[in-house]
């Protein structure tokens, strides 16, 4: 009997306790007979944000169940306000998504306090998984996908986006909103997603980097339409190799699964990265 008959025991979703709770799903590696090993190194998943949550969603079950074959535990989870956990969307900002992945770090670490950790994250998650690293140093390695370097382009592209699917739907487009438009108290559509002027500020603000002390390793992957990394990922990998952080940059040809909604299969990314943050040490 193989683990995959015993989904029960190697996929647990559970509650993240604090106020609010945090939804996430641990996934354990098991042996030949299904029974949980103690895994080569523990992995946070911090997901990417709004409407590139949904459409990556099914990519990081796929990459945690890969992790999980490779002897690798995992733990995906949700932001407050945000899919199943507790709280408002609107509550959300920058400071309160990096606590919650310290508290999911946290969680992770008390249920394998002896393994090595990982964090992993797409987009914003990406950038949201760097910044994690500030407070908590312990963690070894991580990788990202096409993560966002830039706070400030991100939001314009964003509103951009909505921009397009106005034109489309109505033949018309309101024009991009700017900071001094919003008042301080308001909520405002950002991808379809209500989001308040604090999350909005702090998008803007946000520069995400890796610690120059830090001694651990990064893998970025770029993903993209051409056989070639995208400027921003080359900028964040040179960065970081003058820092002297130990860096490797891959690229991947694919669609951008994060604004799709059908299924799109990308097994060249999953295997990359499974293998990444299975290596030793």
């Amino acid at each position: 009997m193989n683990a995959a008959t015993h989904p029960i025991r190697q996929e647990q979703a559970r509650w993240i306790p604090g106020s609010p709770r945090l939804w996430a799903m641990l996934h354990r590696p098991t042996d030949a007979q299904g029974k949980p090993v103690e895994p080569i190194r523990s992995v946070v998943l911090c997901p990417p944000f709004a409407e590139e949550e949904k459409c990556s969603r099914r990519l990081y079950v796929e990459l945690s169940r890969a992790l999980a074959r490779r002897g690798v535990a995992s733990l995906r989870f949700s932001y407050r306000g945000t899919a199943d956990s507790e709280g408002q969307f609107s509550d959300l900002t920058v400071e309160g998504a990096l606590q919650d992945t310290g508290r999911a770090i946290a969680c992770l670490k008390q249920e394998y306090p002896h393994s090595p950790m990982a964090l992993f994250g797409l987009r914003l998650g990406g950038a949201f998984a760097m910044e994690s690293l500030r407070s908590h140093a312990d963690v070894q390695r991580i990788s990202v996908w096409s993560p966002v370097t830039n706070g400030r382009s991100y939001v314009r592209m964003n509103f951009r986006r909505k921009a397009i699917r106005q034109m489309m739907n109505t033949g018309a487009a309101s024009s991009v909103q700017t900071e001094s438009a919003i008042p301080e108290n308001e909520i405002f559509d950002f991808d379809g997603y209500p989001v308040a002027r604090a999350l909005w500020d702090q998008l803007e603000a946000l520069h995400p980097g890796i610690p120059t002390a830090w001694q651990g390793q990064v893998q970025i992957v770029s993903i993209g339409s051409i056989a070639r990394p995208s400027t921003e990922c080359t900028n964040l990998s040179e960065a970081l190799a003058a820092a002297g952080v130990q860096t490797s940059l891959e690229c991947v040809v694919s669609q951008p699964f994060w604004n799709l909604l059908g299924l799109v299969e990308c097994p060249e990314i999953i295997e990359l990265t499974a293998q990444s943050l299975s290596a030793s040490p």
